[in-house]
């Protein structure tokens, strides 16, 4: 079979799951482009660049401080409020001070190069109808600084749990139906596993009562045997139409996609081509079925609390990166400055105080929550149900949490 053909018969086999799948994924995709884009203008106050201001009017001199006055559209209540300044160029060692509506917002900026970014976060309580934002610098007469572009950004904390409840819904939207058909096929095929050896025990019985193997498959078609039944009557059918038997198990066995069942119908196919023992046979693998089941029930007890513990790490993980973000980094301060301990003068300063630190480090922490909720939850599967499937619903559950709580605390 080439790979064109294997490639045909994988998307027959899994037509349903793969346009599911397709579909989910678009729609998801789209709710989370829309909901970023509505957010990202929602929240865009003011910002210039450099084919709004000319490269004058830009400029910061000794004699000149940089200083735009912009209205409000909407005074809203703000919750935070975010100020970004690029330059584009910087002469010579200089220091910076930033106002805003005449409050200092920050002091002492230094080691500034070309295309250095600063944030700020002032207090949104400054922020007024008609707001003037001023930057004055320390440096000799005959040298000056240009600032590039500047960013207001702003936002209310319902605009904000607006946007994490439809990031929510649409990372739902896009992974939770593969994950949901992914983890039913899982169950469905634990359910056939678990069934498997009582129809291979009725199956004996017949064998050993005079029946040739096929006679006794057909016999336990009306017995009961839960997600097993409709598998067990098909091959009743497919006998009953003359197809060969050998090939009846092997569709059996292709259709339940169970790697146990697999290896139990070409263990039985081999002795039933052979003329061996059948029922000797058929029963030495029903009773290796059912001890590999028990060890797997047995497994699953004895690793329950591997999975507790995972979701425990987890949670001690996320408790760690809340209090870096909140109140290690913050605690790095002295007066409003970062301390140069340990931490070395220069890579402080070109970051701006701790207002630049934690604007690095937030994205960097949420990026590792959602990372670690991906990877713990697939592990976390493994170890409880053996199958990387399994951890399907636990990605979905650490996923959600991890990301409400990075939104909201980070």
């Amino acid at each position: 079979m080439d790979i064109k053909q294997q490639i045909k018969s994988f998307y027959r086999e899994n037509k349903t799951v793969i346009l599911v799948g397709a579909i989910s994924v678009f729609i998801g995709v789209m709710i989370l482009f829309l909901n970023y884009w509505n957010y990202t203008n929602s929240t865009d106050i003011y910002s210039f660049g450099p084919e709004d201001l000319p490269e004058e009017r830009r400029k910061v001199t000794m004699f000149r401080p940089f200083n735009i006055t912009f209205d409000a559209e909407d005074q809203a209540e703000l919750d935070s409020l975010t100020i970004e300044l690029v330059f584009e160029s910087v002469q010579e060692q200089t220091t910076f001070s930033v106002y805003m509506n005449e409050e200092e917002i920050e002091d002492g900026i230094v080691g500034l190069d070309d295309g250095a970014v600063q944030t700020f976060n002032p207090d949104p309580d400054i922020f007024l109808r008609q707001n003037l934002i001023l930057v004055e610098g320390e440096f000799g007469p005959h040298t000056e600084a240009t600032i590039e572009s500047m960013e207001v950004t702003g936002y209310t904390n319902m605009q904000r749990y607006t946007f994490l409840v439809l990031n929510i819904i649409g990372i739902i939207i896009a992974i939770g139906p593969l994950l949901v058909i992914k983890y039913r096929q899982f169950q469905r095929r634990a359910q056939i596993e678990d069934r498997f050896p009582d129809f291979v025990r009725d199956v004996v019985e017949g064998v050993r009562s005079g029946m040739s193997l096929p006679q006794s498959i057909e016999n336990t078609s009306s017995n009961d045997y839960g997600a097993l039944t409709k598998y067990v009557e098909q091959m009743s059918a497919k006998i009953e139409w003359g197809i060969p038997f050998d090939q009846v198990l092997q569709d059996f066995a292709d259709e339940t996609d169970s790697k146990i069942i697999r290896r139990a119908t070409n263990t039985i196919i081999q002795s039933y081509e052979s003329g061996g023992n059948v029922d000797e046979v058929l029963g030495t693998v029903g009773n290796n079925i059912e001890k590999v089941k028990q060890l797997e029930r047995e497994r699953k007890s004895e690793l329950y609390g591997q999975m507790v513990a995972g979701y425990v790490v987890y949670f001690i993980f996320l408790g760690i990166m809340v209090a870096l973000i909140n109140y290690l980094l913050p605690a790095m301060t002295i007066g409003g400055d970062v301390p140069t301990t340990n931490i070395g003068v220069g890579v402080m300063e070109d970051m701006g105080g701790i207002s630049e630190m934690l604007n690095v480090y937030r994205p960097i922490f949420r990026n590792l929550v959602v990372i670690q909720s991906i990877f713990s939850g697939l592990v976390i599967g493994k170890l409880s149900e053996g199958e990387l499937k399994a951890g399907g619903k636990h990605v979905a559950i650490l996923l959600i949490v991890g990301y409400t709580v990075a939104v909201m605390f980070m």
